[in-house]
């Protein structure tokens, strides 16, 4: 988890197939899937958004060909200083 003073941010990456980029600004909305035929709904990160954007949070999407992809999920966080030593 990476910390900034207003957020706390978390960074999920996989190194399965990338995204294309016509398609990066389409990933988080319903019926929207990458998936063969039988596969997926296109729904998972459609209610992932929700979830985040419920508790406050921004989801974002990097991709680059043969790279796979780099999903952050952004929370507010208000802290105190003692907060800061987070362990992962």
């Amino acid at each position: 988890m990476l910390t900034d003073q207003n957020s706390a941010i978390v960074k999920v990456k996989d190194k399965g197939a990338d995204i294309a980029e016509d398609r990066l600004e389409h990933v988080f909305e319903a019926l929207t899937t990458s998936a063969g035929e039988g596969e997926g709904r296109g729904l998972g990160l459609a209610i992932a958004r929700e979830i985040a954007v419920a508790h406050g949070a921004v989801m974002k999407v990097e991709s680059a060909q043969g790279q796979g992809a780099t999903f952050y999920v952004k929370f507010p966080y208000e802290h105190s200083d003692a907060d800061l030593q987070l362990t992962v």
